[in-house]
């Protein structure tokens, strides 16, 4: 009992320390209802300076204004029933993968916030399911998809109809990140 103390007691600060922020303010939080459950989210700001936050929910995105104290759903983009989805955007447009189902690359439109967004469409071309994408210099990466076994790049030169233009297929990719072509 003693070596256990003294383990809870070593442990403690770090404990409490742990569940505090840095340069982080809560705004508030938005109640989706019981049951709800909710599993990434991305930060979109539009060219008149409004932030909104894209959250990945188990039944699509929901698009989120930020205020300096409220929140407001915009929109909701239903999509199929998925515990993780990953979203980034790239100009005015943001890019949804799901871990289940077969809606490929969801693409939504942007640019009519802080009023609407439009749902350009899914393309399941490169892949039906994936965990993880990444966006850098115009290129779309998507990993954990396992079509091509590691990463699919897919060029965003039509941000509305992405060409797949290289796979890396040795190893299976769970997350991806990259970083000056690498």
């Amino acid at each position: 009992m003693k070596k256990f103390m003294l383990i809870f007691l070593f442990c403690l600060p770090y404990q409490i320390f742990a569940q505090t922020s840095r340069n982080t303010t809560l705004i508030g939080n938005l109640d989706y209802g019981s049951g709800s459950f909710t599993n990434d989210v991305w930060g979109y700001t539009d060219p008149s300076g409004n932030d909104y936050a894209l959250v990945g929910r188990r039944t699509g995105v929901s698009i989120v204004k930020v205020e300096s104290d409220t929140l407001i759903e915009i929109d909701f983009i239903s999509g199929v029933s998925s515990i993780w989805r990953d979203i980034k955007t790239h100009d005015h447009y943001a890019y949804i993968t799901a871990d289940q189902g077969n809606d490929g690359l969801t693409i939504i439109d942007l640019s009519g916030l802080p009023g609407f967004v439009r749902l350009v469409g899914t393309d399941t071309t490169a892949f039906k399911r994936a965990h993880n994408l990444y966006i850098a210099d115009d290129y779309a990466y998507i990993s954990g998809s396992r079509a091509a076994g590691g990463a699919d790049i897919l060029d965003l030169a039509n941000p509305e109809a992405p060409i797949k233009v290289g796979e890396w297929s040795s190893h299976y990719f769970h997350d991806i990140y990259v970083l000056n072509d690498t």
